[in-house]
Parts: structure tokens; C-alpha cells; sequence
């Protein structure tokens, strides 16, 4: 499992280097560094403070959380805010954001899955609200930080 699970995110790593990025790179860094921020955070309040969520003792299989929460979900928000640029239609954004949404709660299950996090009175329909309001809080920091990036002259 453990080998399965590295495969996976060494796969989102490269489709995310892979991907032609829509937004500047203060952006791309942005997004990054608040993902990192929100995340850490989040995760460090469900499993150290609240106890919602108990993480392996297995050294592979935390170092496999700790390159989750640190590199492969900042990522795969960043791939999220570029592919969202790209994409013209109203329906068709949300069609992609829930479809992500159910990406982001797919890694997280297949973490589940492989005994990498274990649930303590969590259900998964929290970790879909959480990567929800994720969302909404890293959309609005991302336009409010587009919004200064223009009016710097920085973005068109």
C-alpha cells in the first residue's frame, strides 16, 4: 500500500509540473504558501489538538502523511487555481470544483484507506465541508491577491 500510495502522489507532483500554469508566479507562490498555512493548520488542530484523527506510528506511512500535507495538497490546490483559469463557463467551474473536491476527498480516502490516517468521531462528510471551506477561503484570499496584483500593474 505504502508503495501504491507514494506512486500516486509522485503522479499529482508531475501532473502539476506538467500543466501549463494560467496564473503569474506571485500568484502560484501565494496560493502555495496560504495552502500551507491553512493546511498545516487545520491538520494540526484534527489530529494534535481535537484528536478527530490519529495518524500511523509507521515511519513510512507518516512520512507518506507529512508529503500529503506538506507538498501534494498545496499542489494540487495550485493545479486547481490554474486549470480554474482556464476554464470559460460558469457550469462548467463548478462542474470542475466539485469534481476536484471529490479528487481532494479521494487522496484523503485512499490515506484512510491505507491505514496512513484513522478516524475518531470524524465522519467523511466533515472532510468534505473542511475541503470546502478550504476552498472558499483560498478562492477569496487568491482574488483579493489578484485584485492588488493588478492594481500594482503586476497582472493584466
Amino acid at each position: 500500500m505504502f508503495l501504491i500510495i507514494l506512486n500516486i502522489m509522485i503522479l499529482f507532483c508531475i501532473a502539476f509540473f506538467i500543466i501549463k500554469k494560467r496564473l503569474s508566479l506571485p500568484e502560484n507562490l501565494f496560493i502555495f504558501m496560504i495552502q500551507e498555512l491553512i493546511i498545516t493548520s487545520c491538520f494540526s488542530v484534527l489530529y494534535i489538538n481535537l484528536k478527530v484523527w490519529e495518524i500511523t506510528n509507521r515511519i513510512p506511512l507518516f512520512i507518506i502523511f507529512r508529503l500529503y500535507e506538506f507538498i501534494v495538497i498545496p499542489l494540487l490546490y495550485v493545479m486547481f487555481f490554474n486549470l480554474l483559469a482556464a476554464i470559460q463557463s460558469r457550469f462548467n467551474k463548478w462542474l470542475f470544483t466539485i469534481t476536484y473536491v471529490a479528487i481532494l476527498y479521494g487522496v484523503e480516502f485512499l490515506l484512510v484507506q491505507g491505514k496512513v490516517i484513522r478516524y475518531n468521531g470524524w465522519d467523511f462528510w466533515q472532510s468534505l465541508f473542511l475541503i470546502a471551506v478550504v476552498l472558499l477561503i483560498s478562492y477569496i484570499l487568491q482574488f483579493c491577491f489578484s485584485q492588488v496584483l493588478r492594481k500594482e500593474g503586476i497582472r493584466r
